[in-house]
């Protein structure tokens, strides 16, 4: 089971007789929110902008220590949707939900440095596995890592952004097929070669979930939000796989056959599925309750892929949100 030790320990909080500096990425909110709002076309996306901003503000409290951020104000806010204008308000608001960033937004730099920090060790580790740049030595991972390049070549093949080059070589050129067939990882040239490494790493550290077929699709919409608001793609690397692992600690149980039969397990999760759709549109569950069409058929697919494969992206990204 990974184990995230920046999460562990919390970085120090500024002193009250201290100057408390905001987040960087709060900063960059600040600014990038107010312009938008000033050209938003409708009061709704004002609202909506001003809204998720002001969850993010820290609240002092009799010059005590802020009041941490409220994630059910928060999570409120995001299933009504997030405004598409900010990519980067998006992404800080899910990084808090996922319990990425802590609620005490004066420790954000410092578990991103932490985490970010801590990333990179675990890549070095990672990369001791294989010779070379492109194949793997025989061991424990190869067979994983064969299966996640076939899939992340494959990703999202209505968007080209996985097939473009990292260093933004070639402008908007990107392989035609995605005939590649492998992924780089020790040195990433193109954007589902990041895909990859994440997975593996993940498969690495997580051994007994591994990797599963349809992970590439699930960590995909988290790289893609996050590498529209951050140039940095070691940074946007990091927070990915880290991201992605809080979201699978949810979402694990679905994957694992010997809990099948459990409330967690996928048996118990469809039974949660029909239970839903029975009390919010009663009309379609007897619709197909009469012409016996299984759960199986529709619902595993949803809670495994999280209805990525059966939406486009910016549909995917909206339906996070909540």
């Amino acid at each position: 089971t990974l184990k995230m030790s920046f999460a562990l320990e919390p970085c120090r909080r500024p002193a009250q007789t201290e100057e408390a500096a905001l987040p960087g990425q709060l900063m960059q909110l600040l600014q990038a929110v107010p312009e938008q709002i000033a050209k938003a076309s409708s009061e709704r996306s004002c609202e909506r902008l001003s809204k998720c901003l002001a969850a993010l503000k820290p609240r002092q409290v009799d010059k005590g220590a802020p009041e941490p951020l409220d994630l059910e104000a928060i999570r409120h806010l995001c299933a009504q949707g997030v405004p598409d204008e900010v990519w980067s308000l998006r992404a800080v608001l899910w990084k808090v939900l996922l319990g990425y960033l802590p609620v005490d937004v004066f420790q954000w730099d410092g578990t991103l440095l932490a985490a970010r920090s801590q990333h990179r060790d675990f890549v070095k580790e990672l990369l001791k596995d294989f010779e070379g740049v492109e194949e793997p030595c025989q061991n424990s991972l190869s067979q994983t890592f064969h299966q996640i390049r076939k899939d992340v070549v494959r990703t999202r093949p209505e968007l080209d952004f996985f097939s473009r080059r990292i260093d933004g070589q070639g402008g908007n050129h990107a392989l035609t097929g995605r005939e590649a067939g492998f992924a780089h990882i020790a040195e990433p040239c193109y954007h589902f070669d990041i895909l990859a490494r994440i997975l593996l790493l993940y498969a690495k550290l997580n051994p007994g979930i591994d990797y599963v077929q349809g992970m590439n699709e699930l960590v995909a919409p988290l790289y893609y939000l996050f590498a529209q608001c951050e140039a940095c793609i070691v940074k946007v690397e990091a927070d990915t796989f880290f991201c992605f692992s809080l979201m699978m600690a949810s979402l694990r149980d679905a994957f694992m056959e010997d809990l099948n039969n459990t409330d967690a397990g996928m048996l118990g999760r469809l039974r949660h599925c029909e239970d839903i759709l029975s009390t919010e549109d009663p009309k379609l569950w007897r619709h197909l309750e009469e012409h016996s069409v299984p759960q199986m058929f529709y619902v595993v697919r949803w809670i495994t892929s999280m209805m990525t494969e059966d939406l486009e992206m910016p549909e995917v990204l909206r339906a996070w949100d909540a």
